[in-house]
């Protein structure tokens, strides 16, 4: 049930992204690609704020607090190999990335950044036409509210597929602790002393 439900919301990034991220519909009410730009520049600059504070806090308390100083955990040599696929990072590659070889690829693949650079441009192009993508205009904005109706109805099945994630994790842990408890019944019924506080007390468990 979980895997159902995260498929369903894998379904909706797309629609939701291009129809209801105000891209499309919001750019084309703008009507000027100035203001757009507007709205793109002061957009771009908060992001990139945001994430170089976000950065800078992260390595601040991460070096005040040191969190795993003392959990004694053996670290890999500098040397070692991870064994992990890598590539290098290329802004000639980045860009060419944002820019989708086809609009059905990308939202097949949820390819957010390809999505919005599409989107961005079918709102410019929207605006651009006036009068006449008035009836186109109004129809993705009715066709953002169906998407954002079927987005409600996936949202009621949270609480099931919570549910169900957590029934199959406890049965798990439930499987795991009862064949651990058969095994020590195998080995002649002996208890097992474990300590409990500082006052010499145990308990025993058969």
């Amino acid at each position: 049930m979980s895997n159902i439900f995260l498929r369903l919301i894998k379904l909706l990034i797309g629609p939701l992204v291009f129809l209801f991220s105000t891209l499309v519909v919001g750019i084309a009410h703008m009507g000027d690609a100035s203001s757009v730009g507007r709205v793109f520049t002061k957009a771009f600059a908060w992001f990139v704020t945001a994430s170089l504070v976000s950065l800078l806090l992260g390595l601040l308390m991460s070096n005040v607090l040191r969190p795993g100083d003392n959990l004694g955990l053996l670290l890999p040599d500098i040397g070692a190999s991870a064994n992990l696929a890598t590539s290098k990072f290329t802004v000639k590659d980045f860009v060419s990335h944002m820019v989708p070889r086809s609009f059905a690829e990308a939202m097949a693949n949820n390819e957010i950044l390809q999505i919005v650079v599409f989107s961005m441009f079918f709102g410019v192009a929207l605006a651009a036409l006036g009068e006449k993508g008035k009836i186109l205009l109004a129809a993705i904005d009715q066709l953002s509210h169906v998407v954002l109706k079927i987005t409600g109805y996936v949202m009621k099945l949270a609480p099931l597929a919570v549910f169900a994630a957590m029934a199959a994790m406890a049965a798990t842990v439930a499987v795991n602790g009862l064949s651990i408890l058969l095994k020590s019944k195998g080995h002649g019924g002996r208890a097992a002393r474990v300590p409990r506080g500082n006052c010499g007390d145990a308990a025993y468990f058969i």
